[in-house]
């Protein structure tokens, strides 16, 4: 059902006249809508949606503060147009990675406790994977003192990329 009410061709939506490209495999459908058609609670839906993300088959994107977009992973493969289905966990492993070495990195920290950080990137939404990774230089800047600065899994596991003073 989410594969046939996607979009199979990119196209021009106007949304209270601000014009967006919909993307091939892409929905602005609301969660309402989604619930609407499923016939199941928004609760349900959100839940759903959540647990596709985590499991790498959709991809969420926020364009605005009330518009998000819903993009099938792979979505060419699912309509029987060829190609090789990316790895997802060697996706997910080489963007825990790029994170790890960023991190330490920035913040000149030792590199440990790998297996925590792991534990903790795997608990993280596609959306907050990314803000994780573009706010290290923030969060290692509006620190004063470099003694106080997390380690990697502390800055996951407190989420320490949304703190103030750090841009999101």
């Amino acid at each position: 059902m989410l594969v046939a009410n996607v979009n199979f061709e990119d196209r021009d939506v106007t949304i209270k006249g601000e014009t967006f490209v919909c993307h091939r495999g892409e929905s602005f459908l609301s969660v309402a809508s989604w619930a609407k058609m499923f016939n199941w609670t928004e609760g349900k839906t959100r839940w759903f949606f959540e647990r596709m993300e985590k499991e790498n088959l959709v991809r969420s994107t926020r364009l605005n503060y009330k518009l998000k977009t819903i993009a099938v992973v792979d979505y060419d493969l699912w309509t029987g147009k060829p190609g090789t289905i990316s790895n997802m966990r060697v996706k997910s492993q080489d963007r825990m990675m790029e994170f790890y070495d960023k991190y330490h990195e920035v913040t000149g920290l030792r590199r440990v406790d790998i297996g925590l950080v792991r534990a903790e990137w795997k608990k993280l939404t596609n959306e907050e994977k990314n803000v994780a990774i573009e706010n290290i230089e923030n969060y290692n800047e509006s620190l004063k003192c470099t003694d106080f600065l997390k380690s990697a899994n502390k800055y996951l596991k407190a989420k320490s990329f949304y703190d103030e003073g750090v841009n999101y």
